[in-house]
């Protein structure tokens, strides 16, 4: 969706001038404000997460004037372990200055080098060299300017000392003092570089593939958004079919020689696995059950890995969610109980027979390559939670599940009170008792 607004002076909207928004995200015919022109702000939506980005008519083409966000690990896995937030490394940072990706990211795994879309949303496209040196020529030649009308069109933080900006040629040149030279094996991609400082600067250098840097997309007026954005629904719907058939999230890391259960849980339609170990029957996932925003919260110390959200997430499907205290254990009236009918969360005592059961933490561990030290003959399969399950053993992993026991000296009533947990703690390679506000729920049947 594009529209237009602010003080103009003209009474004109876009959809007032024939520029109607549709299905892709963007329009094909918009009438932006120029970088000398009027005050009127001119905005797209991508339809792919909803942020909203305003863009300006630069020269002859039209600019983002904000740095992408999105991240969309099922769309787009490489975002995984390839993206991060400036500053701080926080949410809040992301969205303020935008996201950080590496050079293969923001390509989408695309190395060509004219027209490449990346991951821009659908009617949009990324920058190559020559769109960056229009874009430069036209903002003007005086080095003092030019950086300050740059600052003006959000293209440096205040937070960044520099800042680069990808674009889609890649090469084998190196940068090095004196000129660039050919080096076999270096590769590197053409880059808008702005440092702040003594001399404040912007030009065109050389990036690598390891480097991180924001991305500016232009309109594609050749583009079909609509298209484009119907490939991307279709890419996303056949990688998450994918991981919930192929990948079988936590389930292809179960005891294959045991016989499990499994039921649906009819608020969402989860199905989980089931086992029986000694007298008790546990759900043998985490529980995926995902109430709300409001209610969700994402740890990284000891919960989860980086790509923990819903359902933009491989490992929302082998991980289950991370909840707060305050939603594993409501105190409202309008909130039901987190676990499915005929399910809890379990006591200390419930868990305490689980580990008895067992004779060993190690045969409550999912199989697979995942922990140092791991037999899963219960077929319980604790899944490493703060590992990333695509390389391999993770000496530091650990996992972390609520008991139903508040913590000593914690009121029920608070808004986030700790409750003892079990921890599986790496270097004691065993589980032991601590109180934390958030993590894992594996529920047992009442």
């Amino acid at each position: 969706m594009l529209c237009s607004c602010g003080d103009s002076g003209s009474g004109t909207n876009a959809d007032e001038a024939g520029n109607g928004s549709n299905k892709g995200g963007s329009s094909n015919t918009v009438n932006p404000s120029n970088d000398n022109g009027s005050s009127m702000a001119t905005f797209i939506e991508d339809p792919r997460d909803g942020n909203v980005y305003a863009v300006k008519k630069i020269g002859d083409a039209l600019w983002m004037t904000e740095n992408l966000r999105i991240k969309d690990t099922l769309a787009y896995p490489m975002d995984a372990d390839s993206t991060k937030c400036p500053g701080d490394s926080t949410e809040a940072s992301c969205q303020k200055m935008g996201r950080l990706y590496k050079w293969m990211t923001a390509v989408n795994n695309n190395q060509s080098t004219d027209t490449n879309s990346g991951i821009c949303p659908p009617g949009w496209r990324l920058p190559n060299d020559k769109d960056f040196s229009a874009m430069v020529s036209s903002l003007g030649s005086n080095d003092t300017l030019l950086y300050k009308k740059f600052q003006k069109n959000g293209w440096l933080n205040e937070e960044d000392s520099s800042s680069i900006y990808w674009s889609t040629y890649y090469s084998d040149y190196m940068s090095q003092p004196g000129g660039f030279i050919r080096r076999r094996g270096l590769h590197a991609i053409t880059v808008l570089k702005m440092i702040k400082g003594y001399r404040s600067v912007v030009y065109m250098d050389y990036g690598f593939l390891d480097d991180y840097g924001y991305v500016r997309c232009l309109q594609n007026p050749e583009a079909d958004s609509i298209k484009d954005y119907d490939d991307f629904l279709a890419n996303k719907a056949k990688r998450t079919e994918y991981i919930r058939s192929t990948l079988e999230g936590a389930k292809r890391y179960m005891n294959k020689e045991l016989k499990y259960g499994s039921f649906v849980d009819e608020r969402d339609g989860n199905e989980y696995y089931t086992i029986k170990i000694g007298e008790q029957k546990w759900m043998a996932e985490n529980l995926r059950y995902f109430p709300g925003d409001e209610y969700y919260k994402t740890y990284w110390d000891y919960v989860c890995y980086s790509q923990c959200s819903h359902e933009d997430s491989v490992d929302y499907y082998t991980n289950g969610v991370a909840y707060e205290s305050s939603w594993a254990f409501p105190q409202s009236d309008t909130v039901g109980p987190v676990c499915p009918s005929g399910w809890r969360i379990p006591s200390k005592d419930d868990w305490d027979e689980l580990r008895m059961n067992a004779d060993t933490d190690q045969a409550l561990l999912a199989t697979g390559s995942l922990w140092e030290s791991a037999l899963n003959t219960t077929g319980f399969t604790a899944m490493p939670t703060s590992s990333d399950k695509t390389s391999g053993v993770d000496p530091f992993a650990e996992t972390r599940f609520f008991t139903s026991e508040l913590s000593a000296g914690e009121n029920v009533d608070d808004e986030n009170p700790k409750y003892k947990t079990l921890y599986y703690y790496w270097f004691d390679d065993g589980f032991t008792y601590s109180d934390a506000n958030a993590a894992y729920i594996r529920c047992i049947q009442e």
